[in-house]
């Protein structure tokens, strides 16, 4: 973990570069926590397939300089509107 801390995430240019080194720094257990779900994984799966409906579409060559994204959550203001579960077991 300490490494991903520090680690440029700039580098990264699909969620699916972050999910593959997410998952060779994880050994399988807190793996398997994370990316699985109960029972017959129903509900994990209709949130998947929701997701997947979800398209950003690029804007080549806008100026972005001025675009801030930060939001106030429960009286928190926070950069970036995007919020992490807590998840057991991981240390």
């Amino acid at each position: 973990v300490g490494d991903a801390l520090s680690e440029d995430f700039s580098t990264y240019v699909t969620v699916e570069q972050i999910i593959q080194r997410a998952r060779k720094n994880l050994a399988q257990g807190p793996w398997d926590y994370l990316t699985g779900a109960s029972e017959s994984e129903t509900t994990m799966r209709r949130n998947r397939l929701a997701f997947d409906r979800v398209a950003f579409r690029p804007r080549i060559l806008e100026d972005v300089s001025s675009v801030n994204p930060s939001t106030t959550f429960i009286g928190h203001k926070i950069r970036i509107p995007v919020l992490l579960a807590p998840i057991g077991s991981l240390q």
